[in-house]
């Protein structure tokens, strides 16, 4: 069981516990969770109180749909995707862009190829 000041990276076994077939309380707990999760699960636990809260910034489904009940969930804090936006991410993504596009020219495989 997860308590206070307990952070977790969530994937889908902890995420069973929330989706009512198995007893949880996860009622003080920070989540960091991936994109594959059942937002309705979550949802359902964060009103029913077995999540006592959550910070959301990926989705399923982006943008999140109007309807979702993850809207409708108390504790719940959403933002952006965009943590690893920084001075240095931005500049290191541009040295990697123009270093794919140097090998390219010059005849080489693409450092960071993307299919």
């Amino acid at each position: 069981m997860l308590g206070l000041g307990t952070f977790a990276a969530v994937g889908p076994p902890l995420l069973s516990l929330l989706d009512g077939t198995q007893p949880s309380a996860i009622q003080s707990a920070a989540l960091n969770v991936l994109r594959q999760f059942n937002e309705a699960a979550v949802a359902e636990a964060l009103m029913d109180g077995r999540l006592g809260g959550a910070g959301l910034d990926a989705f399923v489904n982006e943008p999140l749909n109007r309807d979702s009940r993850l809207l409708e969930a108390p504790n719940t804090i959403f933002s952006p995707h965009v943590a690893h936006y920084s001075e240095q991410s931005v500049a290191e993504t541009c040295r990697k862009a123009f270093a794919n596009v140097a090998a390219v020219l010059r005849g080489q495989p693409a450092l960071y190829p993307v299919n």
